[in-house]
C-alpha cells in the first residue's frame, strides 16, 4: 500500500508517494474489505 497526496494539491507542499507496509506483507493471506465498490475500499482491493 502507498501514501499519495496527488488528491490534494498544494504548492506549499510538493506531493510525494513512500511506501507504508513492507512488500508481500498479505503474501499468502485473505483480505476481507468492506465498501471495496467505491473510494478507498476500492483503491484496497485493487493493491491487494
Amino acid at each position: 500500500l502507498y501514501q499519495s497526496t496527488e488528491a490534494f494539491p498544494s504548492k506549499s507542499f510538493p506531493p510525494f508517494q513512500k511506501v507504508m507496509l513492507p512488500p508481500n506483507t498479505f503474501q499468502g493471506k485473505v483480505a476481507f474489505i468492506t465498501g471495496g465498490g467505491t473510494g478507498i475500499g476500492k483503491r484496497m482491493t485493487t493493491h491487494l
